[in-house]
Parts: C-alpha cells; structure tokens; sequence
C-alpha cells in the first residue's frame, strides 16, 4: 500500500511539472549547453532473462520511451551531442556490453524511428556464451529478487578473485554450470551489420572490469586490447569509450585519452564530475529501464519526462 501511495504521489508531481510547463523550464536551465545522454542495455519482448530489471526495457516500452525523447529533443549521434553541433535541446541514445537483443529487438524499432545510436561493446564477450557475473549469479540461483540484487550490489565491492570464487562455490552448491548453453551476446558478425546500419560501435573494455580497481597495467591493457579488437572486426579504430559499470576518476580519464580514444562517457549525475576534469572524457549519462516510466496504471509519459532528464535525480541528491 505505502509503495502505491509513493507512485500515485510521484505521478502527480510528474503530471503537474510536465503539463504546467515547469518541467520544460527546468530542462532548459539543465540541457541548455550541453545534451542528455541516455543509456540503455537490454531490450527485450518479455522477461527479464537473467538480468537485474534496472538494465532491461520491454520492446513496447522501449518504442514509447524513443518516441517521448523525439519530441522532447533533437535526437543526434552522440559525436555530435558531444561537439554541440546542431541547435536546441538534444539527446543521444547509447547501448552497453553488447548484447545479443540489441540487434534483435533495439535495431528495428530504432529504424522505424530513424534515430541514430551508439553500442559499447565488450569486446571478450562478443561471439561468445560468456556472460556477465550478475547473470551467472542468477542462472545459478534459478531466481533473481531483491535478496539476489542486494547480494550482486555487495559483491560489486569485493575483488575480483573472490567473487569469481564465491561463483565457484555456488555452481558447485547448486550443482549448475556456471554458464547456460544459450548465447546472448553479440556475434562480430551482428556488430558489423550493426555498423553497417548506422550504429556508432565504441569499447566497454575486453573483460568488463572495472577500471577503478585495476592496476595500471590492466587498465593499459584493457583499453588497448579492445580498441584493438574493435579495430580489426570493424576496420577502423573506435572513438568512443564507456566505462564499466560508470567507475572512473580523473586519472583514468587520462588512461582513455592516451589510449587514442577521442571521448569517454560514464553515468554520473553532471554535479559529481570534478570541474577540473575534461568533460569528453567524462560525459554523464541516464541509465533507462522499464522503471523509468511506471505509473501507477503502466506507461506514464509524465514520470519518464521526469525521470529522463534526472528531475528526480536532482531532487533525491544530498
């Protein structure tokens, strides 16, 4: 009861500030320099197939969410939201990991609309049945509620060694492979087609790791690796660079810039970047889902205005 009075009050304050106007004064005091960014990850018919909801957008949900962007912004390339080019309010649309469901189900509603996108790849699991370790915890444990995504946020603070083995305990517990038979990333094949389709491709790193954690080393290595990969499958260098799981600091940016990448773009609200940072290489986006236009009787167009400009973001900040 108390989580739908919460709903019914948020879509009401949602209502008001779309309707009155208000919202659009805030978006351009916010967007009024720079452009919104959004990121997406799993597009899918139904389900959630092993993945954390904060990451997955049902196919209708996703169309409805495109739409609402086109006529709120000017939907460009995210070279050009970068670079300032074009006028108005504009929105660039991203994809992370590189999933197999970005071809599948993303693709074809984005070329019905027309919008442009780019894909960050990682590039160790494109044409493999690798899967990210939060994935793996799921298929493991046959379930995925709110005890499991509490457990996946925990581990996300441990070394990498030691979740790797807590998965190997677990596989071994339940008696289940660590992975399932079924692929659900990309084929180099689908990125190249992607490519071919107007999809920017940029890296997300060889192996997902998480850069903050990494030795020097590792993060050269990472960096290089995949730029590499991308560069020998597509036949010419990526541009753009996403951190995983959004982790950076300024030094890291530096790391990207020599890596020959021209920028970088991370999920942190705007007012967490340092001002002595280069912002290409600390461009912050929205992460959208399924949540992010729930009312209280489905899709609501006034709560996602809201939530993808971050209005409820900036309210919830410290």
């Amino acid at each position: 009861m108390i989580g739908l009075i919460l709903i019914a009050i948020k879509q009401v304050a949602a209502f008001l500030l779309y309707r009155s106007g208000l919202l659009h004064l805030w978006i351009r005091w916010k967007f009024g320099n720079r452009a919104l960014v959004v990121m997406y990850h799993r597009v899918l018919d139904s389900g959630t197939d092993l993945s954390q909801s904060g990451i997955v957008v049902q196919t209708n949900t996703f169309e409805k969410q495109l739409l609402q962007l086109r006529g709120m912004f000017s939907m460009v390339p995210l070279s050009d939201a970068i670079h300032h080019e074009g006028g108005g309010f504009r929105c660039a649309i991203t994809f992370d990991d590189g999933w197999a469901d970005n071809h599948r189900f993303a693709f074809p509603v984005l070329k019905r609309l027309g919008l442009p996108a780019t894909l960050f790849i990682t590039t160790g699991y494109i044409g493999t049945q690798r899967l990210f370790w939060p994935e793996c915890l799921a298929y493991i444990l046959q379930r995925h509620d709110e005890q499991v995504d509490a457990l996946i946020e925990s581990l996300k603070n441990v070394p990498e060694q030691t979740r790797e083995d807590f998965l190997d305990q677990q596989a071994r517990l339940h008696n289940r492979p660590l992975l399932p038979s079924e692929t659900r990333m990309l084929s180099w094949d689908q990125v190249r087609d992607l490519k071919k389709q107007g999809f920017d491709i940029g890296s997300h790193t060889v192996n997902h790791v998480l850069l903050n954690h990494a030795t020097p080393e590792l993060v050269e290595k990472e960096l290089g690796e995949s730029r590499d990969q991308i560069t020998t499958q597509l036949w010419e260098p990526p541009q753009s660079f996403a951190y995983p799981n959004g982790n950076w600091n300024p030094v890291l940016a530096e790391s990207v810039r020599k890596a020959g990448y021209s920028y970088a773009v991370t999920t942190e609200s705007p007012w967490k970047i340092p001002e002595n940072t280069n912002p290409v290489f600390a461009i912050p986006r929205k992460n959208l889902c399924e949540g992010s236009s729930n009312g209280l009787f489905g899709f609501s167009a006034s709560i996602f205005a809201c939530e993808a400009v971050g209005f409820f973001d900036w309210c919830r900040r410290p």
